[in-house]
């Protein structure tokens, strides 16, 4: 019975197929990630130890290049997962056997796969403070690399089983994750993630893919384009990320800050304001959003007017026009003035790959360039008063779209399609609204006693004509 007992064990601690490349360990690596070594294959009994060898002989000969002065250094990773519960000694022996060893990060290069049980493994990278901070994460992944996270899989062999194995393999997985959780402090992990493994089937992969997920996660992304063309709205994005990066979770927070990455957004089909955009957490912030936001001495200085617009976070930092180093201080960091990358200046909820797409292939993001862009055309009714007299009512085909572009800037443009061939243009955007290239006004009341709810009307102020459209019921 126990070798039985022992057998399911294994089994459930199998995170991927038990066919696979066991893990080596090789010095060197990817030297833009820093890599000191490379861990490759899949995790199994007995790596730990393995790995506190491996660590201790490297460094026995380094020990006199590092011994004062050790750098930012990192173990690559490229691993479909395999053993939770040695990932979880692994993670153990790399935080508390070498103090000199607990100052190596983890990476995941351009190609390479970390998922699963080397997800979590990936989680243990960090360096010392040598402060009451403690040990913060280091934790790297490419923009071209994978890392996913899943729930523990009981991969027992295809044959029948009583209840009694059935819940002791059960219970067994539930163990491997309280070993887990044990160590959220220690790997620094927020609720989050744990609750995003446990959410996600074995025969599934939660991808770190999107902006908000690393900055929440504290994951640093390599290889983005740069963000050098940036406005107001860019820094109130990095402000947001930031605070959302030290907020403290209960248990109760949302899974993912990827979907909590602003207030309530817009309509997308929506022209009446154009700071939202769909998914994107854009909030079309201006100089005056600010309290202060200056250029001194080849910096932004900026703080933020802790009122509404900018979700009273309390912001207050700088960019560096140049080098486009930033750091800011939010009510969640504690008032610690902290550094942020670059890349927090782009939406939450983009993905890794729409910001490549969208930077074309360029090492900088041109400011211009287009992140989302949403169409949609529906059968409404136009209308044409000239004072309180209607000199038009037709049917039309309304054409819509809608832009957001890299400085967070929205623009829309609807085309209204008349019987006759003829087209009116309505452009909406950071300029305002154009009607037929003509700026407009506001209208009050509506002409004809249209209804406010159904009809949006526009005042040319070149020909003084409002023009009135209605999505067709």
């Amino acid at each position: 019975m126990r070798e039985r007992i022992a057998g399911l064990a294994a089994a459930v601690m199998m995170m991927v197929a038990s066919e696979g490349q066991a893990l080596t360990f090789k010095e060197g690596g990817d030297e833009s990630m820093n890599c000191m070594a490379t861990f490759e294959g899949q995790f199994q009994p007995g790596d730990a130890e393995r790995m506190k060898t491996f660590l201790g002989d490297w460094w026995a000969r380094n020990k006199e290049t590092y011994q004062y002065n050790m750098p930012r250094l990192s173990i690559c990773l490229n691993s479909p997962g395999g053993s939770l519960s040695e990932a979880v000694k692994m993670a153990d022996a790399l935080v508390k056997t070498y103090y000199s060893m607990s100052n190596l990060g983890t990476a995941v290069p351009a190609g390479a796969v970390c998922e699963s049980a080397c997800a979590v493994f990936f989680m243990a990278g960090g360096r010392e403070t040598e402060s009451d901070v403690g040990r913060l994460p280091d934790r790297k992944l490419h923009v071209n690399g994978t890392l996913g996270f899943h729930a523990p899989a009981i991969g027992l062999s295809d044959r029948s089983y009583n209840k009694d194995e059935v819940d002791r393999a059960f219970k067994i997985a539930i163990l491997s994750i309280g070993e887990v959780a044990k160590r959220m402090d220690m790997l620094r992990l927020r609720h989050s993630i744990l609750r995003t493994m446990l959410e996600t089937p074995p025969d599934s992969m939660y991808r770190v893919e999107t902006i908000a997920d690393a900055a929440h996660w504290n994951i640093e992304i390599v290889g983005l384009p740069l963000m050098r063309d940036f406005g107001p709205g860019n820094i109130e994005q990095a402000c947001n990320l930031m605070h959302r990066s030290y907020e403290p979770e209960d248990g109760i927070t949302a899974t993912n800050f990827s979907s909590q990455s602003g207030p309530e957004q817009s309509n997308e089909h929506d022209t009446s304001y154009f700071g939202r955009e769909g998914q994107y957490s854009a909030y079309g912030a201006t100089r005056e959003s600010f309290l202060k936001y200056e250029t001194v001495d080849g910096q932004i200085d900026f703080t933020t007017d802790n009122g509404e617009d900018l979700t009273e976070i309390g912001c207050s930092g700088y960019v560096e026009i140049n080098s486009l180093d930033m750091a800011a201080e939010t009510l969640n960091s504690n008032n610690w003035f902290m550094s942020m990358p670059n890349y927090w200046m782009y939406p939450g909820e983009a993905s890794f790959k729409q910001l490549m797409a969208a930077a074309g292939g360029e090492s900088e993001m041109p400011a211009q360039a287009v992140l989302r862009s949403v169409n949609w055309s529906y059968s409404g009714r136009c209308r044409v008063f000239k004072g309180d007299t209607r000199i038009d009512d037709e049917p039309c085909l309304i054409e819509g779209n809608k832009v957001l572009n890299a400085k967070l800037q929205t623009k829309a443009i609807l085309k209204f399609n008349w019987p006759s061939g003829g087209v009116t243009v309505l452009e909406a955007g950071e300029e305002g609204q154009l009607l037929n290239g003509a700026k407009t006004g506001s209208v009050y009341p509506n002409p004809g006693n249209l209804d406010y709810g159904e009809n949006e009307c526009l005042k040319s102020k070149k020909t003084g004509n409002t023009f009135c459209y209605t999505k067709e019921k």
